[in-house]
């Protein structure tokens, strides 16, 4: 059987691998890109396990608020991954992401965002 080929994301393609820093204490995540956009990998857990733990974080892209995110420990309620944004517009852009409510019983691991651009390069970077 033949499987209708889908074409998910027009005119964007990742580039990319960086990693993605932490403030001391881990109440805030962030990095610098160019590009169209990025996936911050990563996810919400449990330190000792299960956890129904629900982290509030804000998105912040260029200095400006742009989603306030709920980010559940669970695993069968967890994002796949931390956050993303798309189509915006081609150069330089910073990222954070605030931790609004920490808990000691439960972290936000991520490690590396996927940079996005408007054209594939030859080779996937990893830096």
């Amino acid at each position: 059987m033949t499987v209708k080929f889908e074409k998910s994301f027009e005119s964007s393609y990742p580039v990319a691998k960086i990693p993605v820093k932490r403030t001391e204490g881990g109440h805030e995540i962030h990095f610098n890109f160019e590009g169209t956009g990025f996936v911050m990998k990563g996810e919400a857990v449990g330190k000792q396990g299960k956890s129904d733990y629900i982290f509030k974080a804000e998105l912040y892209i260029d200095g400006m608020l742009t989603e306030t995110l709920l980010l559940p420990a669970g695993f069968n309620e967890r994002r796949n991954e931390l956050c993303w944004k798309y189509d915006l517009t081609k150069g330089k852009h910073t990222v954070q992401l605030n931790i609004l409510n920490p808990d000691p019983a439960a972290e936000i691991k991520s490690d590396e965002a996927i940079i996005l651009s408007d054209h594939p390069v030859d080779g996937f970077i990893t830096f």
